[in-house]
């Protein structure tokens, strides 16, 4: 079910190649990145909490996980750069509104915190260095 904040084939086209490709090793992954990225657009576009993500998207678990590995790359901020035309407007606006309020307005934590960062994702323990 297509959702008024998901990504355009258009839009698409313009940022794919800025995400992570998989790995290939373990597991495939479980939700296509054209999937997690139209989560992370509906949370910014309804200002809504992770836990209320629609069962319509992959689960908010996996979705705050993805993000939180794509912003420590500098992820986000390419793609805002990517999204910069006229019409990508609402969906720029909707990934700014998500940064804002789930990783506090700041895009590259990495960039913030040069040296090792940990944080506890549902009981787990990630060191991103």
């Amino acid at each position: 079910m297509s959702q008024e904040t998901d990504l355009s084939d258009q839009q698409w086209a313009k940022v794919e190649h800025y995400l992570p490709a998989p790995s290939g090793k373990g597991r495939p992954p479980a939700h296509t990145p054209r999937e997690m990225l139209d989560a992370v657009l509906w949370l910014g576009g309804n200002d809504a909490g992770l836990r209320s993500l629609p069962s319509t998207y992959p689960k908010w678990g996996t979705v705050h996980a993805w993000v939180w590995h794509l912003n420590q790359q500098g992820v986000l901020d390419r793609l805002q750069t990517a999204l910069q035309a006229p019409e990508d407007q609402i969906t720029l606006q909707s990934l700014r509104n998500f940064m804002n309020r789930h990783l506090g307005g700041k895009a590259s934590v990495r960039a913030i915190q040069p040296q090792k960062a940990q944080m506890s994702l549902l009981g787990r323990k990630y060191v991103v260095k």
